[in-house]
C-alpha cells in the first residue's frame, strides 16, 4: 500500500496565495520519506493563477523551488491543480461563484476570504470553461517535465460544485489530459472525487475510464449510510469501506484521504497500529492523509485550518516538524498491508443491480463490510 499526504505549508499557509516556503519543505519531505511516504500532494490555487504576470510568475517559480526540494530528498510529488478542497474547505476562483450570499451555502475561500456564496453554474458558461483550461495550460508549461513531478490530481471535488453533464464532464477532462500529453509527459494522472459518487456514480463511471485511478475523499462529512465516525478507528474502518467501493464500482485503483478525526488525547503506537490494521486490508490502493504538518500557532486561526476544531492537530507531524507518537507504527502497519483475502467478498450483487438503488446497497453492505472486517481483526 502506498502512503502519501497533502502539503499545506506550516509557515505560510494558503491564504497568502503563496507557494511552499523552500528550507521547510525540504525539511518535511525528508522526514516524510524517512517516514515511507512516497509522495506529497502540492495544490495549485487557482486564483493564484489570475493575478498579475509577474505575481503569477512569482507562484510558479515557487512551486519549482519546492519540486527542487523534494527532489532533493527523494520524495515525488503529485501537482493538484486546481485544488478543489482542502481541509474540507472549498477554494475557488471568483468566476466559480455568483455574487450572492447564501447562509446555506457551503464556505469558500475566494478573494481573500471564507465566504458563503451561493455555486455559479460554470460548467453551463463556455468562456469559464475555456479561462479554466487556459489557467491549466499555463501551469503545465511551467511545471510539466521536472524530475520530481510523478502526476496530477485533475478536477478536484469539482463534481460537487454543481452537477455538470456527463458530456461537458469529459470534454473537460479530456481537455486537460490534452495539455498533459501535449508536453509529451507520461505522468500518472487521478481523479479527485467525493464520497457522493458512490451514491450518483454515473458520471465517475465514464470518466474513470481516461485515468490512472481516483482520489476519494469526502471524509470531512462522512456518508450517513456508514453512521457516526467519532473515533480514529471508526474512521480508518469507515475509509477502508468507502474505498474499496469505489474500486469495485469504478474499477479504478482508489486512494482513500483520510485524518480527520482527531482525537483530544493523542494515541500512542499501539492505538495507531491497531486503527490501521482493518485499513491496511481493505484492498485500497493508497491511503492520503489530509494535511502532513500542523500549522505554526499564527496560523491556526487563518484559513483553512480555522474552519473546524481540530484541523491544526491532524497532521502526521507537529507544528515542530516531529513525527506524532502514533504515527510510524500506524504508517508501518499500512506499508506492511496484510491478507486481505478477496476484497470485495462482502459484496453480494452486482454493479447493476447496485445501481438501482445507490443509497440503499451502500448503507447495507456497511454493514457487511463492518462485520467482516471486525471479524478479521477484533480489537
Amino acid at each position: 500500500m502506498e502512503l502519501t499526504a497533502t502539503y499545506i505549508c506550516p509557515v505560510r499557509g494558503l491564504d497568502g496565495l503563496e507557494a511552499p516556503e523552500p528550507s521547510r519543505i525540504e525539511t518535511a519531505s525528508g522526514i516524510a520519506a524517512d517516514l515511507g511516504l512516497e509522495r506529497l500532494y502540492l495544490p495549485v490555487l487557482e486564483e493564484a493563477l489570475l493575478r498579475a504576470p509577474r505575481a503569477v510568475t512569482a507562484y510558479l517559480d515557487g512551486l519549482v523551488a519546492a519540486l527542487d526540494r523534494m527532489e532533493k530528498k527523494g520524495l515525488g510529488a503529485m501537482l493538484t491543480a486546481p485544488a478543489g478542497r482542502l481541509l474540507g474547505l472549498a477554494w475557488g476562483a471568483p468566476y466559480l461563484v455568483s455574487g450572492w450570499k447564501a447562509a446555506g451555502a457551503p464556505p469558500i475561500f475566494v478573494d481573500g476570504k471564507v465566504r458563503h456564496l451561493r455555486p455559479y453554474d460554470w460548467w453551463a458558461d463556455p468562456a469559464v470553461l475555456e479561462k479554466r483550461i487556459r489557467v491549466f495550460r499555463e501551469c503545465v508549461g511551467a511545471l510539466s517535465g521536472h524530475p520530481a513531478l510523478g502526476g496530477w490530481l485533475l478536477m478536484d471535488r469539482a463534481l460537487e460544485w454543481n452537477r455538470p453533464s456527463a458530456q461537458v464532464a469529459d470534454w473537460m477532462l479530456r481537455s486537460y489530459l490534452g495539455e498533459i500529453r501535449e508536453k509529451g509527459s507520461g505522468a500518472v494522472v487521478y481523479l479527485g472525487v467525493g464520497w457522493s459518487e458512490l451514491i450518483d456514480p454515473q458520471i465517475v463511471r465514464g470518466l474513470a475510464k481516461e485515468v490512472d485511478g481516483l482520489r476519494l475523499g469526502g471524509m470531512e462529512h462522512p456518508p450517513e449510510a456508514v453512521g457516526p465516525v467519532q473515533d480514529f478507528f471508526t474512521e480508518n474502518l469507515a475509509a477502508g469501506y468507502l474505498g474499496i467501493m469505489a474500486r469495485w464500482l469504478f474499477d479504478r485503483p482508489v486512494e482513500i484521504e483520510i485524518g480527520y478525526r482527531v482525537p483530544a488525547r493523542s494515541p500512542g503506537a499501539e492505538e495507531g497500529a491497531e486503527a490501521a490494521q482493518t485499513l491496511a486490508t481493505s484492498g485500497v490502493a493508497a491511503v492520503s492523509r489530509a494535511s502532513l504538518a500542523d500549522p505554526e500557532p499564527v496560523l491556526r486561526q487563518r484559513p483553512p485550518w480555522v474552519l473546524s476544531p481540530g484541523l491544526d492537530r491532524m497532521g502526521l507531524l507537529d507544528a515542530g516538524i516531529e513525527p506524532k507518537a502514533w504515527v510510524p507504527a500506524w504508517l508501518d502497519t499500512l506499508k506492511r498491508g496484510g491478507e486481505a483475502g478477496e476484497p470485495f467478498s462482502f459484496i453480494d450483487l452486482s454493479r447493476k443491480e447496485y445501481l438501482t438503488d445507490p443509497t440503499k446497497h451502500l448503507q447495507r453492505l456497511w454493514g457487511h463490510f463492518r462485520d467482516d472486517r471486525v471479524r478479521r481483526h477484533p480489537l
